[in-house]
């Protein structure tokens, strides 16, 4: 939902970082990586404000990273 939010609102209003993020947190707790991912990826092209939200944006990149590699580096 939030991508169709984003995508159609180009321009416009954005919702607040702290939307986005515990958006894109519940994505990966609830498994969905690749949304997350996206979420992500979006929030981070906006050229976000270097704050909390951002530092929380990174390091929820970081964990999708890891778990992205975890077939190849022989941890789960």
């Amino acid at each position: 939902m939030f991508l169709s939010v984003v995508n159609s609102n180009k321009g416009g209003p954005q919702p607040h970082a702290e939307s986005v993020i515990q958006l894109a947190e519940n994505s990966f707790n609830s498994g969905r990586q690749d949304v997350a991912r996206k979420i992500i990826e979006q929030f981070l092209e906006r050229s976000p404000q270097k704050d909390q939200y951002f530092c929380r944006a990174n390091t929820l990149m970081g964990l999708i990273l890891d778990y992205e590699a975890r077939d190849s580096n022989g941890s789960e």
